[in-house]
């Protein structure tokens, strides 16, 4: 299957070069959102968290809120970081009754053993530092709290195309542009939570909704 432009929209989780402003990308990311299989996504990645209703939890990397708004309607209390300023004032004029702060993954703004569950999208491939990301996790996760990472593999995607070479050019430019592109390798530490993972493997399998879900023994 041929990806369409939407549904390549929708693993972005940056601004891409040549793109002006984050109004452009704010407007692609609300448009990938509306999607089926970015809003089933979402959905499981929020059952993955296990949270009982008056739970908190942060979801960081919360670009415009979505999930944070969506967590709130499931009566979890919720609150969104992003290292973007103008995010965040999206964010709180579209949900002005959610609670949202400036904060990344190195360095949240939370207590130590604050929330019981720690969601980032999109995010954890990005960092250049992803251990370090990890631990600043396990200090603001209570006992017995769970961390849920959702991310794209982008040497894996897919594009019909006539001209192979020039595709996988273009695939291989592209994933070189981020600093994990297959996806952070994580450490294991005896954490106060337990890790799962919920890995997007690619374009055919981010269309077909069989992104991969496992918990740190392997299990689906």
């Amino acid at each position: 299957m041929v990806m369409g432009a939407l549904d390549f929209m929708s693993t972005l989780s940056r601004m891409p070069a040549g793109m002006s402003n984050n109004n452009e990308l704010i407007s692609l990311l609300d448009a990938a959102d509306t999607l089926p299989r970015a809003i089933a996504l979402r959905a499981r990645s929020y059952e993955l968290l296990r949270l009982e209703p008056g739970a908190s939890a942060v979801d960081v990397g919360c670009g415009a809120g979505r999930a944070v708004a969506e967590l709130a309607e499931r009566r979890i209390k919720a609150v969104g970081g992003d290292v973007s300023q103008e995010m965040i004032t999206v964010a709180r004029n579209r949900w002005p009754g959610a609670d949202f702060g400036i904060g990344d993954a190195y360095s949240l703004p939370l207590a130590d053993g604050e929330v019981a569950g720690y969601r980032a999208d999109k995010v954890f491939h990005e960092l250049a530092d992803a251990s370090r990301a990890l631990h600043e996790a396990r200090r603001v996760l209570a006992p017995g709290g769970r961390v849920v990472l959702i991310g794209q593999d982008w040497d894996t995607f897919v594009i019909g195309s006539d001209d192979p070479g020039l595709t996988r050019t273009i695939v291989h430019e592209r994933a070189d542009l981020t600093a994990n592109p297959r996806g952070p390798s994580l450490p294991q530490p005896a954490t106060r939570g337990r890790i799962r993972r919920h890995r997007t493997r690619g374009a055919r399998r981010n269309l077909h909704g069989r992104g991969n879900a496992r918990d740190d023994h392997g299990n689906r």
